[in-house]
């Protein structure tokens, strides 16, 4: 015996349908958006290179996610030329410490991303020339 038409059952069939459709398309969003969004990147801190997988979608939060902390002078470079992170893109933090140079026998505090004394003096030299053409107010930076 066949099912016969009925008003009843046809709403039925059509909610069925359009629940199936539903659960269809967002089980393909959630999979998509789960592959498209992973990323692998590399994160050097301080010289040390790690490769992490992540979905961050930007570099402060790939930083937050890894636990690395970043202070107002510290340097962070990507290979992205936007804060948005892609596949296989390069992130580089390096710490910046305090240090003091003496201008004139006067000791001015200097923040530098430099590991060692002759990092620090080699940027010197390389820049003497341009260097030169820079004159700081020392009484005036506090102000």
């Amino acid at each position: 015996m066949t099912r016969r038409w009925t008003p009843r059952r046809f709403v039925t069939l059509r909610r069925v349908r359009v629940m199936a459709c539903v659960a269809s398309l967002t089980l393909t969003s959630a999979l998509a958006f789960g592959v498209g969004a992973r990323k692998s990147v590399a994160l050097t801190v301080n010289g040390e290179t790690t490769t992490v997988t992540t979905y961050a979608m930007s570099v402060d939060r790939l930083l937050q996610e890894q636990g690395v902390k970043v202070k107002t002078h510290d340097l962070v470079e990507s290979t992205s030329p936007t804060s948005m992170l892609k596949n296989h893109d390069v992130v580089n933090v390096q710490s910046a410490y305090q240090t003091t140079i003496t201008i004139d026998g006067q000791e001015v505090p200097f923040w530098t991303v430099a590991s060692s004394a002759e990092q620090l003096l080699g940027f010197f030299n390389q820049n003497e020339t341009e260097a030169a053409k820079i004159t700081v107010n020392i009484s005036n930076v506090y102000n």
